[in-house]
């Protein structure tokens, strides 16, 4: 069987890039692969052996069997008209398809009528109407809403004393309201200015770094925070204008005070599209005309099947993984790093991000802390959070010296780390039904994983894992985790023993590529190749006309010779 691999160059920065060169590597020592990779990306080469091939070269006759390694990545937009076309078999990451079918479909950003049908086409009635709802929402006048006394867009997350916001926040005003007060922290030479409605109705410079008051007596409806630049925080990827310490307005009735506390009816930006892309997997393009799938879980493979509402050929295989990772002594990683305290060593990899839980970490660490457990976490990435203050949600909690941020680490130092951990934690939620390669590399690596109890990531075995539940009981699950992990060594070699076991014999290279070409060699070829029912019948009557006029003419013949 010869085999066409549709991915991305292992230039492009993808762990799903990692992941297939591998897979193709093994799927290579048993049977001939061709890949094909996005024109421009075809000099770079894929890997030593591989013949590389343009996708705009793909034909329905270039292979047996066509597979699509695809996830939810913005370069991975070339694959779908190859799809809709030829067909073929697609190795499914994500059941949640954004950032890819935004890069597909730009409409879907512009908006107007072809983004209402490209939503359509993309996720169907109802996730057109979650996409026409975020649109409409952040171009919305502030005062059309129904959120009298509350914070609207521009608010970061609340701290210990007070709040940032962006370099416009906005505010509705409670019924009856003439007047307001502001207490805020400004920069030397900043100005802070209120408007309503685009007027401005008050401002204020300060003279130097501290607090000043801002204040108007006015019969607001809603108002408009404005700064004229940002401040931006070492370490802290958020956009920061002014820090508001409290905010009171005068009412017939008496001074009302903001609670600073309370959630923004609307993300720091206000809506944007992106807020929603957890409720938009927007997955039809690729569910509904590929011919087979291969996935790493059992939620994966039956969303699939109640999408399609038809049978579909699927391949469950593992999460594929190079078994011999990071074996190495992990005193021996310890000294490359540098690392000489004695703690349990909590490990979380990857770019720090929102839906990757770091909040409920961190309140989880400082409670296992106070617990009397001794473990310090390392954050093995860059700060990448939107609406959390990373640095002073860990000052608050008292943890200065017992988080480490690395920042972005190439592969060396990721290794290192990986062998340095006494525990790997890997957290998700909201998730885009994927199954996490982080996890994978982790138990390769034989380390024990912390883990979001998700059903996309049930097929992780139980003996090598600690799952966690999300919202409520998540920090007390965490906690509890830790301080277990901390005080038994014996439990830790125990899933770091069941991790390896998974690792070498159920989710090595050459065994996941054998179940990959096992399915697609017993499946049927992608449907471009295939011949129709009608076609094989009218070529099958064809052939038995033959075969009879073939009789006709050799018992005439005999008979004259008789």
């Amino acid at each position: 069987m010869h085999l066409a691999l549709v991915t991305t160059s292992p230039a492009q920065p993808s762990g799903i890039g990692d992941h297939g060169r591998a897979l193709c590597t093994a799927l290579a020592s048993t049977g001939e692969v061709t890949v094909y990779l996005p024109d421009g990306d075809v000099s770079n080469g894929y890997a030593p052996g591989i013949e590389v091939r343009p996708a705009s070269s793909l034909t329905r006759k270039s292979a047996d069997r066509i597979l699509y390694l695809l996830g939810n990545e913005r370069a991975h937009a070339f694959m779908l008209p190859l799809i809709r076309k030829i067909g073929g078999t697609v190795y499914l990451h994500d059941w949640v398809l954004f950032d890819l079918m935004t890069a597909a479909f730009p409409a879907l950003e512009r908006g107007g009528l072809a983004g209402h049908l490209a939503a359509w086409n993309c996720g169907g009635l109802r996730q057109r109407s979650i996409w026409a709802e975020a649109r409409s929402g952040g171009a919305a006048s502030m005062s059309n809403r129904p959120d009298h006394g509350r914070l609207l867009m521009g608010w970061h997350e609340p701290e210990a004393d007070g709040r940032w916001t962006t370099r416009r926040a906005g505010m509705s005003a409670p019924r009856g309201t003439t007047g307001v007060q502001i207490d805020l922290v400004l920069t030397a030479g900043t100005t802070a200015r209120l408007k309503e409605h685009g007027s401005q109705i008050a401002s204020i410079t300060a003279e130097a770094d501290g607090s000043v008051q801002l204040g108007a007596a006015h019969a607001f409806r809603d108002v408009t925070l404005e700064v004229d630049r940002t401040h931006p925080a070492n370490g802290d990827a958020r956009e920061l204008g002014a820090f508001v310490q409290a905010w009171t307005w005068s009412t017939a009735s008496g001074p009302v005070p903001v609670d600073l506390r309370a959630p923004a009816a609307l993300s720091a930006h206000g809506a944007t599209l992106s807020d929603r892309r957890f409720d938009l997997s927007f997955h039809r393009p690729v569910v509904r005309f590929a011919d087979g799938f291969v996935v790493h879980s059992r939620e994966l493979a039956d969303r699939i099947l109640e999408d399609r509402r038809s049978p579909t050929p699927t391949a469950l295989v593992p999460h594929g993984v190079d078994a011999g990772l990071v074996q190495g002594d992990r005193s021996e990683a310890r000294a490359r790093l540098g690392w000489t305290r004695g703690e349990t060593l909590l490990v979380s990899f990857g770019a720090i991000q929102d839906h990757k839980r770091p909040g409920p970490l961190l309140e989880a660490v400082a409670d296992a802390r106070a617990a009397g457990a001794d473990v310090h976490l390392v954050l093995a990435g860059e700060p990448a959070t939107e609406r959390f203050d990373l640095l002073a949600r860990i000052e608050q909690l008292g943890l200065v010296e017992h988080v480490t941020i690395t920042g972005f680490l190439d592969e060396p130092e990721f290794q290192d780390w990986l062998a340095a951990a006494d525990v790997c934690v890997n957290l998700r939620g909201p998730s885009t039904g994927g199954t996490s390669g982080g996890v994978a590399r982790a138990m390769a690596a034989g380390r024990a994983t912390v883990i979001s109890d998700l059903p996309e990531w049930a097929e992780f075995p139980d003996g090598a894992v600690v799952r966690v539940p999300l919202e409520e009981g998540e920090v007390a699950g965490l906690s509890a985790a830790f301080q277990n992990l901390d005080a038994g060594p014996v439990q830790r070699d125990a899933l770091e023993a069941e991790a390896r076991r998974w690792a070498g014999e159920v989710a090595d290279w050459p065994h996941v590529a054998n179940l990959v070409r096992t399915f697609l060699e017993a499946g049927p070829a992608h449907r471009t190749r295939r011949k129709s029912l009608l076609r094989t019948l009218v070529e099958s009557e064809e052939q038995r006309r033959l075969e009879r006029d073939q009789e006709r003419a050799r018992e005439r013949t005999e008979g004259r010779e008789e």
